[in-house]
């Protein structure tokens, strides 16, 4: 998050989590070394799956 181009770590990313409000026992923030703007969309997909297991209601 550090090298995102698009948004800056401590002048987006920090403001908008504390802005979104997510209990710390509840967030999960992803991060790699010497990566810019986004996620392999394989990670994505690994933990929106999870995520969707998780909370799901069916």
């Amino acid at each position: 998050m550090e090298l995102d181009g698009i948004f800056g770590y401590g002048e987006s990313y920090l403001p908008w989590k504390d802005l979104v409000g997510t209990e710390p026992e509840n967030l999960k923030t992803i991060e790699y070394d010497n990566f810019g703007h986004g996620i392999p969309k394989d990670t994505i997909i690994k933990y929106h799956q999870n995520w969707i297991e998780k909370y799901s209601t069916n």
